[in-house]
């Protein structure tokens, strides 16, 4: 991911929310990440402010049930990381999806 300036969090967290087209919030994304509220705060930070992902604009105090879903932008940086996924995991004969 490093081509895209991604770190592996950042990868996770656009491919989860690629197949949640309704978008997820930032506790259900520590909850299949696995990583704690922090590392996830700080993924999502980093990828709204390279505009990947937007939020519903919830008051901050809400900001953790905030519904996040990709832009259009992070759709197409989504789709080639699984792409890149996809072809790694092919290289061992796994698919990923």
């Amino acid at each position: 991911m490093a081509e895209l300036s991604l770190k592996g969090i950042h990868a996770s967290c656009l491919c989860l929310l690629f197949h949640e087209e309704q978008g997820i919030t930032q506790a259900e994304l520590m909850h299949r990440c696995a990583e704690d509220k922090a590392t996830i705060s700080r993924a999502i930070a980093t990828l709204q402010e390279r505009r990947l992902v937007a939020g519903s604009q919830q008051e901050r105090s809400k900001k953790y049930r905030d519904v996040l879903t990709l832009t259009p932008e992070g759709r197409r940086i989504a789709t080639r990381v699984e792409a890149k996924i996809n072809q790694a995991l092919s290289a061992v004969g796994v698919r990923f999806s």
